[in-house]
């Protein structure tokens, strides 16, 4: 009998890598798939590349470019913080030795702050005013195995701490200035900025009953929702996996209420791997995105649901704890509520009886491309399930231009058009030179993508698709015409290549089979504040394929003159003629001479 074949994600895990990047892998041939429909894998395959590449002889696939190989310490989450972080890193590099010593540190000098110890020699000994903080500096000091700290570094810290701007609990920027940077990408940890933590809280009604927070960081959520006097400590929970982040929020949670004399309930341990008898009212919080999670283990915990990441484990899981009339509000990546692959957590979503709404946000993670959704679900069980899916609102109204624009005869590129991804070298310090040489030609990366033409490269590489992680087929890097875009940046940037040019993967392209429309008029449209306008989700941080396949293209771009295409041509060769060409489109969109104004409110 033949062995069952492997599913992407039983190959992914099996590989150590996503099932995003096992698809990519498999649609440029480094691992065939024994089946497309659905992607299925012979197990002796998987089990010979992964054989390789232990012994490095396929060390290009695991050498990703992506942000979990980056190394160095992950950005702060807001400015403000150069003399405290640079007061925390003294010394110290990522993942290396002393990390823990330096956020205890950070702790007792907050006790310091906050007057929960007499002096520094008595924070050294671990003498506190409320036997509930000894106890628990105490078990801090105990469980990492932490000599006293070190003085000199504690006054500074605390001097540092009195500061005006700093953050009242600098717990969260202890352990973001603090941490990997690759950490924190594989297992999805970014601690949430104060502004979105606010916006998330000020729309929490008051209520009677207890607050959970499944993924609670240093517990910044049970903090904010505590300073709006929405509930006592005894009613304010939370789980956390990191023990040290655990132990800031019991810290952070006792320092908020100076009379409080029992340990907050912040538990240690995974969430998505304990079970609860409790029912919470309100789920609150922002799980981890895409970071690493047990998918049998959650699998079987939540049978019937296809989970493809560990932020949509925890909405499972929210679910899950709230009670039957209960509230859910969680910061979601955007991911979720637009990609295919997560359709199945879509569905499922709207079985739910009740109200939801879905906000995008404008506010960013440092660090993090994908913006954060809002989610908002009251739960009512004696309403029927819905059967529309949920909408994702940026709480803007469409402007009158974008609608007129919406109405033209349009086309879409959806089927009318072959699309190419850059570059994935895996090591670009490896394979990207700086000057020309033999055997070398230039490659550009999206910064050198400019409106119509093309800047200066990013270096110089030879072209071997058996060298890199992830090409393109090489044919449609040297077509003979296409549209080359950023594929990182909130706004369209199109520029037509003509002479076969490489590119790395932050600059993808299109080669457009339109009828009558040529990919220079497409460029000019693509390159305007019209097609901004129609976006279906402007100002995201990633030009999707799926957003450009839906943007109309109105059907006057092949009426348009020949004197036309000899301005855009003059544009390729020249610039500065982007204000003629955009009232030329207005002119033949029917838009009224005032449109500039009516687009600056839009």
């Amino acid at each position: 009998m033949s062995a069952r074949l492997l599913s992407t994600a039983e190959a992914a895990q099996q590989l150590g890598i996503s099932d995003s990047t096992l698809r990519n892998w498999a649609g440029y041939g480094r691992l065939v798939p024994a089946a497309v429909s659905p992607l299925r894998f012979d197990p002796k395959a998987v089990s010979a590349l992964a054989a390789d590449i232990a012994a490095g002889r396929s060390g290009h696939l695991r050498q990703r470019a992506n942000r979990s190989a980056r190394t160095g310490f992950a950005p702060p989450d807001r400015r403000g913080l150069t003399r405290l972080t640079a007061l925390l890193r003294e010394g110290l590099r990522p993942g290396g030795p002393g990390i823990r010593k330096r956020l205890y540190e950070l702790a007792v000098a907050q006790c310091l702050k906050n007057g929960e110890t007499d002096s520094v020699a008595d924070a050294c000994r671990g003498h506190f005013r409320r036997p509930v903080v000894t106890v628990l500096m105490e078990h801090w000091r105990r469980l990492f195995g932490e000599t006293p700290p070190d003085v000199e570094r504690l006054e500074l810290l605390a001097a540092e701490l009195e500061r005006p701007g700093l953050p009242e609990f600098p717990g969260a920027a202890g352990m973001t200035v603090l941490s990997p940077f690759s950490h924190c990408v594989r297992y999805g940890r970014f601690f949430t900025p104060a502004p979105l933590i606010e916006r998330l809280v000020a729309d929490i009604p008051g209520t009677t009953g207890a607050i959970l927070d499944p993924a609670c960081g240093t517990g910044e959520f049970l903090l904010a929702a505590a300073r709006k006097g929405l509930l006592p400590p005894e009613h304010l929970h939370g789980i956390e996996i990191n023990p040290i982040a655990a132990h800031f929020a019991r810290l952070n949670l006792l320092l908020c209420f100076p009379k409080c004399n029992v340990l907050p309930d912040i538990r240690t341990g995974d969430a998505l791997k304990q079970h609860y008898r409790e029912k919470f009212p309100l789920i609150i919080g922002n799980p981890p995105w895409g970071g690493r999670f047990d998918r049998q283990q959650v699998r079987h915990r939540f049978p019937g649901l296809r989970i493809e990441d560990s932020a949509a484990a925890f909405l499972a899981l929210a679910l899950e704890l709230a009670a039957p009339d209960g509230r859910v509000e969680l910061l979601l990546p955007e991911a979720l509520f637009r990609v295919h692959r997560h359709r199945d957590t879509r569905t499922w979503l709207t079985r739910y009886g009740g109200e939801t709404t879905a906000t995008l946000l404008s506010e960013s993670f440092p660090g993090v491309m994908s913006r954060a959704v809002h989610l908002q679900l009251r739960l009512c069980p004696d309403r029927p399930p819905r059967t529309t899916t949920i909408n994702l609102s940026n709480n803007t109204v469409e402007s009158p231009l974008a609608a007129h624009l919406k109405q033209l005869p349009c086309h879409t590129l959806r089927g009318h058009a072959v699309w190419g991804m850059g570059i994935v070298t895996g090591d670009n310090r490896r394979h990207l030179h700086s000057r020309p040489g033999p055997g070398l030609e230039p490659v550009w990366r999206g910064s050198g993508v400019q409106p119509f033409h093309f800047g200066e490269p990013a270096g110089y590489l030879h072209f071997d698709r058996t060298l890199f992680q992830q090409t393109a087929p090489e044919e449609l890097y040297r077509a003979p015409e296409k549209l080359v875009y950023r594929f990182i940046g909130k706004h369209l940037i199109f520029a037509r290549d003509t002479c076969g040019r490489l590119t790395l993967n932050s600059a993808n392209f299109i080669i457009s089979a339109l009828p009558d429309i040529s990919m220079l008029r497409l460029t000019a449209w693509f390159n305007s504040p019209f097609a901004e306008l129609c976006r279906p989700t402007p100002g995201t941080l990633k030009v999707l394929r799926s957003e450009l396949e839906q943007l109309p293209i109105p059907d006057f771009l092949a009426t348009l003159p020949a004197t036309f295409d000899q301005l855009l041509l003059q544009q390729e060769r020249t610039g500065g003629l982007d204000e003629e060409i955009h009232d030329r489109l207005a002119m033949a969109a029917g838009l009224p001479g005032d449109w500039r104004n009516n687009l600056k409110t839009a």
